[in-house]
């Protein structure tokens, strides 16, 4: 299994040696709920003021699915980064 290093965006094979990998794409997804507005267009701006100024939203918790093999993950922001992962297929 690969062991992925964030913070040399490296793979080790489990040998001495590193290999070097392209970026993937990913899918992120964040749900908020119980959001009170007028109107779809003002709920958006507001989850997006929210994240953009809330020091509340660097400890969120977020669904990430890789979009080539769709593994699924959470990523809990609020903990230290090699913690931070959880494969939730």
């Amino acid at each position: 299994m690969a062991i992925y290093d964030p913070n040399s965006n490296q793979h080790s094979n489990g040998s001495d040696s590193e290999v070097s990998v392209s970026p993937k794409t990913f899918t992120v997804s964040l749900t908020f709920t119980d959001m009170t507005a007028f109107n779809p267009l003002e709920a958006a701006k507001k989850a997006c003021k929210w994240l953009l100024e809330d020091e509340d939203a660097r400890s969120m918790i977020y669904d990430v699915t890789d979009e080539v093999t769709n593994q699924k993950f959470t990523v809990d922001l609020g903990e230290d980064d090699e913690d931070a992962i959880l494969e939730t297929n």
